[in-house]
C-alpha cells in the first residue's frame, strides 16, 4: 500500500518544487528533519523525491522505528540521535531544514532555542518549515504552569508539555527570517467526538489533568463537536 504522509509535509514539498519551477533555480536537495522518528517518518517523502535526507530524533526507539520504515521501503535516510535544541551538525550544513509536530512538545523558551538551531544549520538563503500550535485550539487539556504551556500525562504516564501561541506572539521567533508562506490549518474531528455519550465524554478526561473542572467538562459536553486542533505553519527563508 502506498504511504500517505501528513498534508502539511506535502505542502512544504510543493512549495520547494513550485518555487524552483517558477524561478528556474534549485533550492538545494540536502534536507534535515528535526524530530524525524516514528513509524511513518515524513522525511521518507523527501527521500522518495530524491533529496539527500537526514533525520534526528531525541528518542532511541523512535529512530529505530523510522529506520525500519525506510529500510523496508528502500528509502535512503541518514538517521541519528539528536536534540533539535542542540542540533549535531555544523553551521550551514543544509539547504532545507524543518520540523513537523515536534516543537509543540517543547516549552516556549526551548522552541526559541530550536528555531535558532534550525537557522544555524541551514545555509544563508536556505528555507525552513516549522509550525506553532495555535491558542485557537479547543479544548486544551493540561495544567497551565506558564502562560499557554500545558502539562499532562500521555503514553504510559509520560509527562509532556503542549505549548500554544496567540498569533501576535510568534513574531519574536522569526528574527532573521523572511516569511514566504503562512498556513493556518484547523482540524476538526467532529465525526469522532459527536459519537461520544456524556459518560464516555467524562471518562475520557477523567484521568487527565485539565484546565477545566469536571463540572465544567460536563457543561461543555454539548459543544463537543466544536473540538479542533489548530496549527500555524511557516515557510521561511534565512536572510
Amino acid at each position: 500500500m502506498e504511504v500517505v504522509y501528513r498534508s502539511a509535509v506535502y505542502g512544504f514539498l510543493e512549495f520547494i518544487l513550485e518555487k524552483e519551477r517558477i524561478s528556474g533555480e534549485s533550492l538545494g536537495r540536502k534536507i534535515l528533519d528535526c524530530g524525524a522518528g516514528g513509524q511513518r517518518p515524513p522525511i521518507g517523502l523527501f527521500s522518495e523525491y530524491g533529496f539527500e535526507a537526514f533525520g534526528i530524533d531525541i528518542s532511541d526507539s523512535q529512530v529505530v522505528a523510522a529506520k525500519e520504515f525506510c529500510e523496508g521501503r528502500g528509502l535512503s535516510v541518514k538517521f541519528s540521535i539528536g536534540d533539535m535544541r542542540r542540533i549535531p551538525f555544523d553551521d550551514g550544513s543544509f539547504d532545507l531544514v524543518y520540523e513537523f509536530y515536534s516543537m509543540v512538545h517543547l516549552t516556549k523558551s526551548d522552541i526559541l532555542k530550536a528555531i535558532r538551531e534550525m537557522k544555524r544549520v541551514v545555509k544563508k538563503g536556505g528555507h525552513l518549515f516549522f509550525g506553532f500550535a495555535s491558542r485557537d485550539t479547543w479544548p486544551i487539556t493540561g495544567e497551565e504552569r506558564e502562560k499557554n504551556e500545558f502539562w499532562l500525562f500521555e503514553h504510559d504516564d509520560l509527562e509532556v508539555v503542549h505549548s500554544f501561541f496567540n498569533d501576535d506572539e510568534i513574531d519574536e521567533y522569526l528574527e532573521g527570517l523572511e516569511i514566504m508562506r503562512i498556513d493556518k490549518v484547523v482540524r476538526h474531528d467532529s465525526w469522532w467526538w459527536s459519537r461520544l455519550s456524556k459518560e464516555d465524554w467524562m471518562n475520557y478526561y477523567a484521568d487527565n489533568w485539565t484546565n477545566h473542572s469536571r463540572e465544567e467538562w460536563e457543561k461543555i459536553y454539548d459543544r463537543r463537536s466544536e473540538q479542533n486542533y489548530t496549527h500555524i505553519f511557516y515557510i521561511c527563508k534565512k536572510l
